[in-house]
């Protein structure tokens, strides 16, 4: 049994995940779940475009997504509670665009996320990111473009809850130099002033060089550090990945300094004991 919810589950809505919305829930009911989160890959505004395709749901899907996201919280509303969320990417040159989009629904909460930096994902392979670090002025490059991104994405409040904060380190040619961290304290305090959440994100022990979470452990002992906001989140894209190393990680968030993490409803902010 897991005692608290998984916020962060994606489906076949998108290109690169494969279960049902109620495969993901009969999974989680089944693991003992409190709670489900669905935040789905929002799609690109009109205009853009990525040679990578499948990194979003497509536009034509999305009202599927949510109406079938809704239609489980009736069916499942008195087995398991369900939240409506959505995943976005930081484009700088379409806020207006994507907040537009977004308005046209009520979701419980946003993620923010940067995956691509001057259009590069930097998470999709290492021979992708190989050929493309050059470009993007090697790994120092690379690192100082993604913080300057997130920095921004934090202070424009475009998300209640940042995610997978440190990406780029997934593929070992890409890890962080240690000089990092003094920005990442910087970022850490952003997130704090905006009263924003911090994601555990639990894929990281299985898709990382490091084997470690997003954020590694390191930034986890900064955060705690500085009383930032957590949850837990799976970042599930099969439904046997529901809840993934749940327990695991209270005990290590716990030795970090952690109390509590956090869920949402309705854009509101709540706190559950660990």
């Amino acid at each position: 049994m897991i005692p608290i919810p998984d916020p962060h589950v994606h489906t076949q809505y998108c290109g690169h995940a494969q279960d049902s919305v109620e495969d993901m829930v009969q999974s989680a009911v089944n693991k003992g779940l409190s709670g489900l989160g669905f935040a789905e890959h929002f799609p690109y505004p009109e205009g853009y475009s990525n040679e990578i395709e499948d990194a979003v749901a497509p536009s034509e899907q999305w009202p599927d997504y949510l109406a079938e996201v809704l239609r489980m919280q009736e069916k499942y509303e008195d087995r398991i509670s369900i939240r409506l969320a959505a995943e976005v990417d930081y484009l700088p040159d379409y806020l207006d665009p994507i907040q537009a989009k977004l308005s046209m629904q009520d979701y419980d909460y946003l993620y923010g996320s940067i995956h691509l930096v001057d259009d590069v994902l930097v998470d999709y392979s290492e021979s992708y990111l190989q050929d493309h670090l050059e470009a993007l002025g090697g790994v120092s490059g690379l690192w100082e473009k993604y913080w300057n991104s997130m920095e921004h994405m934090i202070q424009i409040q475009f998300c209640d809850i940042v995610t997978h904060l440190d990406l780029p380190k997934k593929f070992k040619i890409a890890e962080p130099a240690p000089e990092n961290l003094e920005r990442v304290g910087h970022i850490l305090n952003l997130i704090k002033e905006q009263n924003l959440t911090l994601e555990v994100n639990t894929g990281g022990l299985d898709r990382t060089a490091s084997g470690e979470p997003y954020p590694s452990y390191a930034l986890l002992k900064m955060a705690a550090e500085k009383k930032v906001d957590i949850l837990i989140g799976s970042d599930a894209h099969r439904s046997e990945e529901i809840g993934r190393h749940f327990l695991f990680m209270i005990d290590q968030l716990k030795s970090c300094g952690f109390t509590s993490i956090v869920t949402y409803e309705k854009r509101k902010k709540m706190h559950i004991r660990i």
